[in-house]
């Protein structure tokens, strides 16, 4: 890799590799205040762009130009930290180190979760506020549009993403394996907590056809079976309404069973209960029953580190699609910087071509001075294929000499 290249690239940010969750919340910031950390970024002297990725696990600036300890001062101002603090709480990086960071990010292999791609998504919504803060630069929106094309090869090329790596992701993904489409199907929601809520908007994006939902305080659960469309019963309806519906999933802190075998009985059609909870709410012995099956935590974890080891196993072919993608937005970047020398010296051998041909043409027949232009078309042609070369290896470093040279050659 060419390093003069990109020197003009720097990175500076912190996530959940090398900080805990109570630093990076102190350098959390919302949307006004990305705005103004944009402005104060711009004051920066010859600083041409910047790019902030900010999500719960992270918050990084990517510059193009400028300087680290610049962007430190702006930083250590906007935040109130003195810059001894930074330097300990953030990372830096700089030139092709950024580019791998950034298209490994979209790929999912740098997530606290092994190839959980939000952070695309968190991207995209960056280069959205960089680009209306006039902060998106040519040479960063370059370096996104790689970083997406580099993440979608790996989600279709590889297994990095394979599988679920969520609870509540994977106990849906196992219901709907046992069960078939949840479009078909009605589920009584035990619970409405953080997981209890995760559980049902999962399930209404899977269209199911119908929600039950109960909580021990029922306020909150008549609340929320209001907010999402579904139906609330009380926890004294728990015996018929198990009946009553194919999926039963407890979520709550209760501590204790709250549906013992007593609660279950043999059934026609299956019925699966989901028991998310820990201490368990669901006697494993419902699953004694025909056409009933009980999942709990444990085998939901156990299906997590299977996909978990298969997702590892992808690393390998991932990292070689980053790579590939890598040389490809350094031959792109090489053909930017050189274009303008390159199209020159095809400009000005087209000169001394036709010069040349109207002296050599003339009294020639039409046959003859066809050949001849094709010829010359042919010379001009292969001789400028050399130069080119030249130019597109010592592009960046040299783009002032080209120009010098070309002056020198053709004035």
């Amino acid at each position: 890799m060419n390093k003069s290249l990109l020197a003009s690239l720097h990175f500076l940010g912190i996530s959940h590799h090398d900080q805990r969750m109570e630093v990076r919340s102190r350098y959390a910031v919302d949307d006004s205040q990305i705005a103004e950390l944009h402005r104060r970024l711009r004051a920066i002297p010859e600083l041409r762009g910047c790019v902030i990725i900010t999500t719960c696990n992270r918050i990084e600036f990517v510059l193009d130009g400028g300087s680290t300890s610049d962007a430190l001062n702006v930083l250590s101002e906007f935040y109130q930290v003195d810059q001894e603090t930074l330097n300990d709480h953030f990372h830096y990086m700089d030139g092709w180190q950024v580019i791998r960071h950034v298209f490994r990010l979209t790929s999912g292999l740098d997530s606290m979760v092994l190839g959980d791609i939000q952070v695309t998504s968190q991207l995209k919504q960056a280069v959205k506020h960089s680009q209306e803060a006039g902060s998106l630069s040519p040479l960063l929106s370059r370096l996104c549009q790689g970083a997406f094309k580099a993440g979608k090869r790996v989600r279709f090329e590889t297994g990095v993403s394979d599988g679920a790596a969520s609870v509540t992701y994977t106990a849906l993904l196992m219901a709907k394996e046992y069960l078939g489409p949840l479009n078909e199907c009605s589920a009584l929601v035990i619970g409405t907590g953080d997981v209890g809520r995760d559980v049902v908007y999962n399930l209404l994006e899977k269209g199911l056809k119908r929600l039950t939902v109960m909580n021990r305080t029922e306020d909150t659960g008549r609340s929320f079976a209001a907010l999402v469309g579904g139906q609330f019963k009380p926890i004294s309806d728990l015996a018929s309404e198990i009946a009553d519906h194919d999926i039963i999933i407890t979520c709550t802190s209760a501590g204790i069973i709250l549906i013992s075998s007593e609660l279950v009985q043999e059934r026609e059609y299956k019925q699966l209960f989901l028991d998310l909870s820990l201490p368990p709410n669901i006697d494993s012995a419902v699953s004694d029953y025909g056409n009933v099956v009980r999942i709990d935590i444990d085998t939901i974890q156990n299906h997590i580190d299977q996909w978990m080891i298969t997702r590892t196993n992808e690393i390998p072919k991932a990292e070689a699609i980053i790579s590939e993608e890598m040389l490809s937005f350094q031959y792109r970047q090489i053909m930017d910087i050189a274009s303008p020398a390159m199209v020159r010296l095809r400009e000005e051998y087209e000169i001394i071509r036709q010069e040349e041909l109207q002296r050599a043409a003339t009294g020639l027949q039409p046959d003859a001075r066809l050949a001849l232009e094709i010829l010359s078309q042919r010379l001009v042609k292969r001789l400028a294929v050399l130069p080119i070369e030249i130019f597109s290896r010592h592009a960046e470093a040299n783009t002032l000499a080209m120009e010098e040279i070309l002056d020198a050659s053709f004035n």
